[in-house]
């Protein structure tokens, strides 16, 4: 039942949220690497971080170096069955048979996505390195010579950090989702097989600019279509002076 599959959810995830964090931030004006910093879930004020040693963490022989805390979020999307549930495996084989190759040895259909409010990259790490693998389970510096190729388009005024940016298949559009002009230029790429969004937004605003995102490229691009079914939607609702009997308002105000 989906109490009892949220319920199950919410388990895992306060399992998950005790687990140590590296992170390897990038200056957010310059989006240069700065010295790697490593975190422990949950802790507030600072509590538990501490500089990294320089050494990576390896995720399945791949060296993994996630910009941001954020990374880690959307990547138990990917990770944990749970949290997508039956759909998980329909999703990824669909993902899967789309990177395969022409006659010509070109990409038939090149998967792609589109990461809203994407600074400083770390959704745009894990979308990349999981349209790559058809989903699978791999990490964020998986090289693009052993795949098929992949499209992610990023999208914000901000800065992306270099080696987000520098990923191959990476476009970085620097304009506020909603504008007119992003709108045309991401419909250049559409449709997408996933669409992401965790901006620094209150949850009900960064819905309503999602839909109007997603709306206005429909309006322009050439199929009509933004998604390219099955595809995943994942946008983080953020919720400020929550308690805990306010969650559910809000996500009922949302919804």
């Amino acid at each position: 039942s989906p109490s009892a599959h949220f319920a199950n959810l919410n388990l895992r995830l306060n399992d998950n949220a005790r687990d140590e964090l590296r992170v390897d931030p990038s200056d957010s004006a310059t989006g240069e690497d700065v010295v790697p910093v490593v975190e422990r879930r949950g802790d507030g004020g600072g509590g538990g971080r501490g500089r990294g040693r320089g050494d990576l963490s390896v995720e399945n022989g791949v060296a993994v170096r996630p910009v941001s805390r954020a990374y880690y979020k959307l990547d138990q999307v990917f990770a944990d069955r749970i949290v997508l549930g039956r759909y998980r495996d329909a999703l990824f084989s669909s993902w899967a048979s789309r990177g395969g190759v022409n006659g010509n040895g070109a990409a038939a259909i090149v998967p792609s996505g589109l990461d809203l409010g994407a600074s400083p990259g770390g959704w745009t790490q894990v979308l990349h390195s999981r349209l790559l693998e058809g989903g699978g389970d791999g990490g964020a510096g998986a090289s693009a010579s052993s795949f098929s190729p992949v499209r992610v388009v990023s999208v914000d005024p901000a800065v992306l950090a270099h080696r987000v940016s520098s990923l191959s298949g990476v476009r970085h559009v620097r304009s506020d989702l909603t504008s007119p002009e992003a709108a045309a230029d991401l419909a250049s790429d559409a449709p997408y097989d996933a669409v992401v969004c965790d901006a620094s937004e209150d949850g009900r605003r960064a819905l309503r600019k999602v839909r109007e995102c997603l709306e206005n490229v429909a309006k322009v691009a050439s199929s009509g279509e933004v998604l390219r079914l099955p595809a995943l939607l994942v946008v983080t609702l953020k919720l400020p002076h929550k308690t805990r009997d306010s969650v559910g308002r809000n996500l009922d105000r949302i919804c």
